[in-house]
């Protein structure tokens, strides 16, 4: 993995709830536990862009999940596919003053039809896997 991969807090956490049930030291600092965002799955974005490269009328289409998620509910769901506790190997600060961000796919969801059909639940569950397989060399 190349390490600018970890510059995106859902592969920092994801990373680090593998190596936590591998059983390796973590020690995961994350600066806003209380941001919140809206995780989009790739799964999701992939097939809108494959359905906008013929859509029955163009535009500009937002591709998003049009809900928001704390990055504790982040850290959460990826420890928690791995039965472990993510407060015991994180540690960061609760400030929610930033904005938050949220995708209105309203557009997308009429003109192309599209659905989001991955949570964010099962995107950090595949993410965690990957990553175990990666700490187990066999990825």
């Amino acid at each position: 993995m190349c390490s600018s991969d970890l510059a995106f807090v859902s592969r920092m956490v994801s990373m680090a709830a593998a190596a936590a049930a591998l059983g390796h030291p973590v020690d995961l600092q994350l600066l806003n536990l209380g941001a919140r965002t809206d995780w989009c799955s790739a799964h999701d974005v992939v097939a809108a862009l494959l359905s906008m490269a013929d859509p029955p009328e163009g535009g500009d289409f937002v591709l998003a999940s049009g809900q928001l998620h704390t990055v504790s509910e982040l850290g959460a769901l990826a420890f928690e596919h791995v039965s472990l506790d993510w407060r015991r190997f994180t540690t960061g600060r609760e400030d929610r003053r930033g904005p938050a961000r949220v995708g209105r796919p309203h557009k997308a969801e009429a003109v192309l039809g599209w659905r989001r059909a991955h949570t964010l639940r099962d995107g950090m569950a595949q993410m965690v896997e990957h990553d175990l397989r990666l700490l187990r060399g066999a990825a």
